[in-house]
């Protein structure tokens, strides 16, 4: 299988970038959708997927830019990964995102194996028009490949914010729902 890995946002704002948001300890979203990515990389090519990124640092590409990318490569399964932020200090949770009933699947086993992972708050599958009631840039746009976007966590709240940094834990999780 063909999987086409997406790091979330990338770049510092100073160089017209865009880190995304800052949670605790100052941490930059797009470092850890990074950190997360790479490790999650490397557990899909020792299970024998082909794994390809859209970046392997943390430098900025725009969502036209990250739709080429995909539209060039062609992958089975796109999954990208985000951090969610709020002001409120206790929101917290897990969340996976999707267009269509092509990509529900997806984003319901990779939702399912983060919360069965992690035991962080499930938020739940949902649509990127219907229940969001918008078009996320990233999933627009796509040819015919199943895509997730998934949350895995509020880089905001403590308790998340742990979970979130055991990369390798994260990462494991969204590999088991990917390939399941």
């Amino acid at each position: 299988m063909r999987i086409l890995l997406d790091a979330g946002h990338g770049g510092d704002v100073a160089f017209g970038g865009d880190p995304g948001a800052i949670g605790i300890e100052l941490t930059k979203e797009s470092k850890t959708n990074l950190d997360v990515i790479l490790m999650l990389g490397m557990i899909l090519e020792q299970n024998g997927q082909e794994v390809l990124y859209t970046r392997t640092s943390d430098v900025y590409i725009s969502p036209s830019q990250r739709t080429n990318i995909i539209n060039s490569v062609q992958p089975d399964i796109f999954i990208s990964v985000h951090c969610n932020s709020s002001d409120n200090p206790s929101a917290n949770g897990i969340e996976a995102l999707y267009r269509d009933d092509n990509d529900k699947d997806l984003a319901i086993n990779i939702q399912t194996a983060l919360v069965d992972a992690t035991g962080l708050k499930n938020r739940g599958v949902k649509n990127d028009v219907n229940e969001l009631h918008r078009k996320l840039a990233v999933l627009s746009g796509l040819p015919q490949v199943a895509a997730c976007l998934v949350e895995i966590g509020f880089i905001s709240n403590a308790i998340d914010f742990e979970m979130i940094k055991n990369t390798e834990l994260i990462a494991g999780a969204i590999a088991q729902g990917a390939m399941a």
